[in-house]
């Protein structure tokens, strides 16, 4: 059973999940229904069909959000491509056009890191199924004799997909783990800061009373001992004070060391993804496109290795400026190198996937670029554009027997899921500096509440020695009036009753909550 925060969590979660598969469907209906044969306009226009109805349901207001309809929404659309895509694949390699079933499967196994809500688990097994749609595309075109007409390198490319969004599906599962961590520490820290009214109040009262039991001990003659007791009652009161009016400190220092630590943990994650890719490819560019190709893919690639290493060597010492200037650095060059290797495809007599870098490059860049706006989005622009324009530059639209109808088009949409991706990525970084001013604040808030216990327990002693002093002023003085003085040590006792009833963490308690919240993070 989830506590009510979790379904929350959860909830919402589930409603992007179905928004953004809504819009994914819809575009992708909506772009192909002009495109492709008459043969898939009822599927199209089922595509079409379910995704605005899918947008208009969940980007509408809704008082309350029910998980359950976001997941039913995903599995149905999840199993409905999953079946669609076989039939779609066996009717164009009948028309001796397999290369057009492969792109749904590649932009389904990185979207699905984005759409499939809640599992980590559920997320890697759905993305496997789309890689083995993905497959099923080359096998069922060498069954059919028309394995000459596949795309170069599938289905290698197809599967290269998969690891930018194995990496985008444990983003997503980080940020998930995050709101709900969130959560919790806000409830921790609401909790603990409600204790702040009743600590002032009982401070003031303190005060209060201390001043009228001095007063009236002016009137007792054997006074040293409880003289001495509301010292330090005084003493006791005054760093009460001090607990409940300091102010909670965030180390500045931890959030610039965070988020140094995430630009350079960006510029690590797109270093390791080209420095494989490039170096995965370089054999099959040798084999299809020639040596010139697989040379530059391999340079690529050890430039991309040369950036790792100074990144991990460099790791302990964490530098924003680092991080954004090696990021920058590897985009350039990898750009100009999936650019220049757009040319030897026009001298290439058999089917090819245009603009494969610059695709695995946009949802790459939607998992490494820290920022929405200072880099992800203007580099995400900058490739979707390069590409586009090399599309009308080199005449790829004059060889559409080569090349899928949907293009320039399915570059778009990769581009969409990398903004989205982007923006997912962008959410975590706030939500983890959230967070880190709320450990911040929780750690602090524990920590005085733990004071409070030993403060709390050091009342006792003197209180105690009040008592028994006013018992002894009240017999030696008995025609003296000490009603006062015992009404003021009353209401000292009485405070002291209420600061025991007050439920505060133990040192146990405190390190099994900063364990929690480091496990779950």
């Amino acid at each position: 059973m989830l506590a009510p925060p979790d379904r929350d969590v959860y909830a919402v979660e589930a409603y992007a999940s179905a928004t953004l598969l809504a819009i994914l469907m819809f575009l992708w209906g909506a772009v192909t229904l002009p495109l492709v044969p008459p043969v898939f306009h009822v599927l199209d226009l089922s595509h079409v069909a379910i995704g605005l109805a899918g947008i208009l349901y969940f980007v509408g207001p809704h008082r309350r959000r029910r998980a359950w309809i976001g997941y039913a929404y995903c599995a149905f659309v999840i199993v409905h491509t999953l079946i669609a895509l076989p039939w779609t694949t066996v009717v164009w390699s009948a028309a001796r056009r397999p290369f057009e079933a492969v792109t749904v499967p590649q932009v389904a196994i990185v979207s699905m890191a984005l759409i499939v809500p809640r599992s980590l688990l559920i997320g890697l097994v759905v993305m496997l199924l789309f890689m083995a749609e993905g497959v099923f595309v080359t096998v069922w075109a060498r069954h059919v004799g028309v394995a000459d007409l596949l795309p170069v390198g599938e289905p290698y490319v197809t599967i290269y997909f998969a690891f930018p969004a194995v990496t985008l599906l444990l983003l997503r599962d980080q940020r998930r783990r995050l709101a709900r961590r969130h959560v919790r520490l806000l409830a921790e820290t609401a909790a603990l800061r409600r204790l702040g009214p009743v600590l002032r109040r009982v401070r003031d009262e303190l005060v209060a009373q201390l001043a009228v039991v001095s007063r009236e001990l002016e009137t007792v003659a054997d006074r040293r001992s409880m003289t001495r007791a509301v010292g330090r009652l005084t003493d006791v009161n005054e760093r009460l004070g001090g607990l409940v009016d300091a102010p909670v400190q965030i180390d500045p220092e931890r959030e610039r060391t965070f988020i140094a630590e995430d630009v350079q943990r960006g510029a690590l994650v797109l270093a390791l993804i080209v420095a494989v890719m490039a170096l995965a490819w370089s054999p099959i560019a040798w084999m299809r496109l020639g040596t010139d190709v697989a040379l530059r893919s391999t340079a690529l690639g050890l430039v991309a290795l040369g950036v790792l290493v100074v990144i991990v060597a460099t790791w302990r010492r964490p530098s924003e400026l680092r991080g954004r200037v090696a990021l920058l650095f590897l985009f350039a060059v990898t750009l100009t190198v999936i650019s220049v290797d757009q040319v030897p495809y026009l001298h290439v007599n058999r089917p090819f996937t245009p603009f494969l870098g610059h695709k695995i490059l946009v949802v790459t860049l939607g998992i490494a670029a820290a920022g929405w706006s200072s880099m992800g989005l203007p580099l995400i622009v900058a490739t979707t554009v390069d590409a586009v324009a090399l599309y009308y530059i080199l005449g790829f639209a004059a060889l559409k027997d080569r090349i899928e109808l949907v293009e320039p088009w399915a570059m778009i949409i990769f581009a969409v899921v990398g903004l989205v991706a982007l923006a997912m990525r962008d959410q975590r970084r706030v939500a983890s500096l959230v967070v880190l001013r709320e450990e911040s604040a929780a750690t602090e808030l524990h920590r005085r509440a733990t004071m409070l216990l030993a403060l709390r327990d050091q009342l006792n002693s003197p209180l105690q020695t009040l008592v028994a002093g006013e018992a002894r002023a009240t017999v030696a003085a008995r025609d003296a009036d000490v009603a006062a003085l015992r009404d003021g040590i009353a209401r000292l006792v009485a405070l002291s009753r209420e600061l025991s009833q007050i439920e505060v963490p133990s040192e146990a308690q405190v390190a099994t909550l900063h364990e929690r919240s480091l496990t779950e993070g």
